[in-house]
């Protein structure tokens, strides 16, 4: 069975390319970019920094109210995750600012994950120092 392709791009003619009218030739069509290396990406990087900040804030006084609620147990940021109903990839980077800030204090105490990973257990920044053996 013999099969023919009649579309204009099996012909070889482009059928995006608006004719020429009166013999001009046209410019060929313009791509556009995919990444915004410029001006635009650097303005929406900007305005996705500022929405964020009131909602980082809440976040990180969430998790520090938890863990210091936890007492001297303290919380792995797995457990913070489960409590506060968070996504694990919005709990990190908080909590890594309040360890910065001293808000929250790392022990050398581990427990194991739902996944049965280790993991540090924080503690607010206000409890004692613990005794190391």
């Amino acid at each position: 069975m013999s099969h023919t392709n009649a579309t204009p791009a099996a012909s070889g003619q482009r059928h995006d390319t608006p004719e020429p009218e009166n013999g001009q030739t046209l410019p060929p069509p313009r791509q556009l970019d995919l990444m915004d290396h410029g001006g635009h990406a650097a303005r929406t990087r900007a305005d996705a920094a500022a929405s964020s900040l009131p909602k980082s804030q809440s976040r990180r006084d969430a998790i520090e109210l938890h863990v210091a609620g936890c007492g001297a147990d303290g919380a792995t940021r797995w457990e913070i995750h489960v409590a506060l109903a968070m996504p694990y990839s919005s709990v990190c980077s908080p909590v890594h600012e309040l360890v910065v800030t001293g808000r929250l204090r790392e022990t050398e105490r581990t427990r194991l994950t739902a996944y049965g990973k280790p993991a540090a257990v924080l503690v607010s920044g206000l409890l004692p120092e613990e005794a190391k053996p």
